[in-house]
């Protein structure tokens, strides 16, 4: 072999090394994974996006919302996250909820009493009907199903008893926890890098490859569908199974549709809500939910819509997905 083959050789091999140390070193972490009682988790790179929508989204979303009641920033603003976390693949299942029930014989405010908004099929309004809970909602459910009919408080004490198992299983470190994400950390991780209405991008007919929303599925009692619905059939009236569709980019499933889910900090108008490290207070009496449900339509799936509920709220479609991260020192109690 002539020098210059030599040469050209040890150049192509040089650059073959750097590529692929620049894969390991260099490339996004949110593939790591950790995997705790089913909770497949995706790492979410920290750093500064805008949050909430462009001006043009905001007049789209407002016109195909109908709902007076939830919210969304007049405009976009950049926000900071600069601490680590990891984001479940999936919305919690009706399995996962049901192994801390019967661990812990938990009772949620639903089975307390403070029944879940539910559709009252005799009268056709929602309302609160005695009887249903997470075990027992309105519609039939696999195991695979995101669990609903959870108020924040129902949602939370999963989280503690999550962490709790893990830090007695040597899991996770003793200063990191399993909780609901900040609304921050949730639009964060389902917009990844996009400004658009969806996370898919601006179509909203688009919803049918990403997200379980009302469409024209039959309903298993043949009750009339709500009147405004897309027009195609995913097969599922209500839930549907977790991870059934698309993911976004950063592989995360049925962020817009399926179940709203809960997040844990206080409702603060925005900017404020990036102002205060606080995830509760005594001060602020609302929560808010992200993403949508299966009865949602056009514009009340957007992902920078807020839905704000009381923390005792529940229904038929709220849910919520776990976050796993550093504690929060700032982090006060609530009842």
């Amino acid at each position: 072999m002539s020098d210059l083959s030599k040469r050209a050789l040890s150049t192509l091999l040089g650059i073959i090394v750097f590529a692929a140390l620049s894969i390991i070193f260099l490339a996004p972490k949110h593939h790591e994974k950790i995997d705790f009682y089913g909770h497949k988790m995706v790492f979410i790179q920290p750093r500064e996006f805008m949050m909430g929508p462009t001006s043009n989204a905001t007049e789209w979303i407002q016109e195909n919302t109908g709902r007076k009641d939830w919210t969304l920033s007049s405009k976009a603003f950049p926000v900071l996250i600069n601490n680590d976390f990891y984001i479940a693949k999936h919305e919690t299942t009706v399995a996962q909820y049901r192994t801390f029930v019967e661990d812990t014989n938990f009772k949620t405010l639903a089975d307390r009493g403070h029944y879940p908004i539910t559709w009252d099929k005799k009268n056709k309004i929602w309302a609160r009907q005695p009887g249903y809970s997470w075990a027992n909602p309105d519609f039939d459910q696999t195991d695979d199903c995101p669990v609903v009919c959870l108020s924040w408080g129902d949602a939370n004490s999963y989280c503690e008893w999550l962490t709790k198992k893990a830090h007695e299983a040597g899991a996770i470190k003793p200063d990191w926890e399993y909780r609901l994400p900040t609304e921050q950390e949730w639009e964060l991780a389902a917009r990844a890098y996009s400004s658009t209405v969806f996370i898919w991008g601006d179509d909203p007919q688009d919803a049918k490859f990403y997200a379980n929303v009302l469409d024209s599925t039959p309903k298993p009692d043949g009750e009339e569908i709500a009147t405004t619905h897309f027009d195609w059939q995913d097969g599922f009236a209500f839930t549907s199974p977790v991870g059934l569709l698309q993911p976004n980019v950063y592989g995360l499933y049925d962020m817009q549709g399926n179940a709203w889910e809960w997040c844990i900090n206080d409702y603060f108008d925005y900017p404020d809500c990036n102002t205060s490290n606080k995830f509760l207070s005594s001060d602020y009496k609302f929560k808010v939910l992200r993403g949508g449900s299966w009865d949602n339509y056009m514009g009340s799936f957007a992902v920078t819509l807020r839905r704000i509920e009381k923390p005792s709220f529940a229904s038929d479609t709220t849910s919520f997905r776990v976050v796993l991260a550093k504690k929060n020192e700032d982090k006060e109690l609530s009842e």
